[in-house]
């Protein structure tokens, strides 16, 4: 059985690890007129940036690749902080969308989390394993589309298992 569902490589992103003091974190991004997230595994959003709360004082941002050179810049004062760090990760990570009325039941074919909405509400993001590999996971729009990222070096058999999971 064939699922209703796309799946499309996304154009590399500008994405960097923050790690530390939240205060301190929020600073530095309510100068790129960004906030963090309120809640855990959630995302924020701003002037084409986004951040993913994705554990205990760390998150993720991820913005246009032409943009990194300057976000790195603007960075900067955390990466000199004291408690803090903000690391470029943009190679790391490849990218996908997967979209589609059967999105779910395709990713639950490799993944262990309820993405029921009750669970995995709109604008969630949580590291999770799928088809037995790290990826980062984020509930992008309603009624069923997710962002998708993981180690670039898995990205082409990441591909190949959604696809077969697809049908």
């Amino acid at each position: 059985m064939a699922y209703d569902v796309n799946l499309e490589p996304r154009a590399r992103s500008a994405m960097f690890a923050l790690q530390g003091d939240a205060a301190t974190v929020a600073t530095a991004l309510g100068a790129l007129g960004m906030a963090l997230p309120k809640v855990a595994n959630t995302t924020s959003h701003g002037d084409g940036l986004d951040v993913f709360w994705i554990g205990r004082a760390r998150w993720l941002l991820r913005g246009p690749l032409d943009a990194e050179e300057e976000l790195m810049g603007r960075l900067a004062p955390l990466r000199e902080a004291p408690r803090v760090d903000a690391v470029c990760v943009s190679d790391y990570y490849a990218g996908f969308t997967v979209e589609g009325p059967d999105t779910r039941a395709v990713l639950a074919q490799g993944c262990p989390l309820d993405l029921h909405e009750r669970g995995f509400p709109l604008d969630a993001a949580s590291f999770t394993s799928l088809f037995s590999l790290r990826a980062l996971l984020h509930y992008e729009s309603s009624p069923s589309t997710y962002a998708l990222y993981v180690e670039a070096s898995v990205a082409d058999y990441v591909q190949a298992s959604l696809q077969a999971a697809i049908g």
